[in-house]
């Protein structure tokens, strides 16, 4: 069986910041998924204060989507309309066929929702103040990101796996 040891936040040693894993570390996990592995977590965001900013491994301060609640924000489902458009097949033929779509594609959210890739992992290593100054024009959607924000979402992520046996170590 698989095991994977992750650890969603540390102090990098050099300057005393605490770090957020990078995207491809949450990545791997949400992978290890398709089957049943070990999942140990390293908890040394225990004692880390929830208020404390968060950087990246290079120092940078890093911000996040002033996302809330993740209930609240929308699921990716099917369309049947853009389907029918998209692939040339006339609407018709869906008839009937709408409870179909009743449901989600996946565990992730609808693509308009910032800050996660398709499965739903977050993407908190990339927003520096340097990249949302350079890609965004609303900085009123941005907050500086801190442990206890990287923790809901941690938690959130945790409770969206299926095939994990969690140890803490």
């Amino acid at each position: 069986m698989k095991t994977i040891t992750f650890r969603p936040l540390r102090i990098i040693k050099k300057t005393g910041k605490i770090t957020v894993a990078s995207y491809m570390q949450w990545r791997k996990v949400k992978a290890a998924d398709y089957s049943e592995f070990d999942l140990i977590i390293k908890n040394e965001y225990a004692d880390l204060a929830l208020d404390e900013f968060v950087y990246d491994h290079q120092g940078e301060q890093l911000f996040w989507f002033n996302h809330k609640d993740p209930e609240s924000l929308p699921k990716n489902y099917a369309d049947l309309e853009l389907a029918a458009k998209l692939f040339g097949i006339p609407k018709e033929h869906f008839e009937g066929e709408q409870w179909k779509t009743s449901e989600p594609i996946g565990k992730g959210f609808h693509w308009s929702v910032k800050g996660f890739d398709c499965d739903g992992v977050p993407v908190f290593s990339h927003n520096s103040a340097k990249y949302i100054a350079t890609h965004y024009s609303d900085m009123n959607q941005f907050e500086p990101l801190t442990v206890g924000e990287v923790l809901k979402w941690f938690g959130w992520f945790l409770y969206q796996l299926e095939n994990s046996r969690l140890k803490i170590v």
